[in-house]
């Protein structure tokens, strides 16, 4: 490389490792290689970009787009979910009037769900919304209204502080 600079520079070298057509064809290979690469790599750059800003759904006022594994996601009113139970690679979604299914971790949709207060986790295997909550009678249990029927939650002991504070202190 050190030849082709001083060939570039229009300082001759006087090695006579290779001839000016060898060191235009390795700057001409060079380069190529480097814009192939480049530009390859900026095109599908661009593509995934336009792609996910063509692909966002408009979403109603007060609406979440939660989004499981592969293509899945659901677009869903978030003032109808009651509760999510995780299900082995799915997440139930209790509605008010009905339940969705949707492959995912529990994990990965309270990320999701992370900048709404209303959501909160209450055990390893629930996720609740708070404005359904009815009663929390003992530290082990809390109570969610469903229309006529009442639904009971366990609490578990890594999570029963978050809820105690909750109900001291209602956001």
């Amino acid at each position: 490389m050190i030849h082709t600079y001083l060939i570039i520079r229009g300082i001759s070298c006087d090695w006579e490792c290779m001839d000016f057509i060898e060191y235009l064809e390795l700057w001409l290979a060079c380069g190529l290689m480097i814009g192939f690469c480049y530009l390859t790599f900026s095109l599908y750059a661009r593509y995934l970009y336009f792609h996910s800003m063509i692909g966002q759904k408009e979403l109603a006022s007060g609406s979440i787009e939660l989004i499981g594994e592969g293509k899945d996601s659901l677009i869903l009113p978030m003032s109808e979910i009651i509760s999510l139970k995780a299900d082995d690679n799915y997440v139930d979604i209790q509605m008010i009037k009905e339940k969705k299914t949707l492959r995912s971790s529990l994990s990965a949709i309270e990320n999701q769900l992370e900048p709404f207060s209303q959501f909160i986790r209450v055990h390893r295997s629930y996720m609740i919304n708070f404005h359904y909550v009815e009663d929390y009678p003992r530290k082990d249990t809390i109570l969610l209204r469903q229309r006529d029927e009442r639904i009971e939650l366990p609490v578990s002991k890594k999570y029963q502080e978050q809820v105690n504070e909750l109900f001291t202190h209602p956001k």
